[in-house]
């Protein structure tokens, strides 16, 4: 966790000094989400809200009160004006990335969510966390959509191209698509060369299978 968010450049790779850097007043820092176009930073902080930044010169450009505990996942929409949340409070929230309106709540997970993304359309988002679920809900009402079981805790959901994966406490990584949300493939570690240990073998393989 951090208290104060830097952006470096990247494009260089010149890591020695920060492109901008703006401090949080001494908050926790849970998760961050670039635009897509890469001029806007949200920032996810337990005092309850997420704050957007200017990435060019790291100026605040509006703080929104999301939830009611710590927010741990944010995420962008396609087009980018709207934000994803995701808090201990127990809800994915949808918020008007420009005004800070809410949009949407949906309150079906029964423990905090650590994950959210938006779907290729904008329409649906998908949430997860520790109720071992992913939920998929609509933007517009926050209307239930389906739900899969993932077996163990959900640590995070992060894009992959046009699909997203989902590391679990299950010892599973998952690989779903993110226009149906159907499963794609999972990965797994390979089995111990003892069995009576919890170490991977050697090698730390991981099989993918399908």
């Amino acid at each position: 966790f951090f208290k104060q968010k830097t952006a470096y450049e990247i494009s260089t790779r010149d890591w020695s000094s920060d492109v901008c850097s703006s401090d949080l007043g001494g908050d926790v820092v849970h998760d961050v989400a670039w635009s897509a176009t890469g001029d806007r930073l949200a920032v996810a902080c337990s005092d309850a809200g997420v704050r957007i930044f200017d990435a060019a010169g790291g100026g605040l450009v509006r703080a929104i009160p999301a939830h009611r505990d710590w927010v741990l996942a944010v995420a962008w929409s396609p087009d980018g004006t709207r934000l994803a949340t995701g808090s201990r409070d127990r809800t994915a929230k949808v918020f008007d990335a420009a005004s800070g309106t809410l949009v949407s709540s949906y309150g079906r997970h029964d423990a905090p969510v650590r994950g959210v993304l938006f779907d290729p359309t904008g329409e649906e988002i998908v949430s997860a966390g520790d109720s071992k679920k992913q939920e998929r809900s609509k933007v517009a009402d926050g209307a239930h959509v389906r739900e899969a079981n993932l077996g163990g805790e959900v640590f995070q959901l992060a894009a992959a191209g046009d699909g997203y994966v989902a590391p679990s406490a299950a010892g599973k990584v998952r690989l779903f698509t993110l226009g149906k949300g159907e499963q794609v493939r999972e990965y797994v570690p390979a089995a111990p060369a003892d069995r009576k240990s919890t170490r991977l073998n050697s090698s730390h393989e991981w099989i993918s299978r399908m």
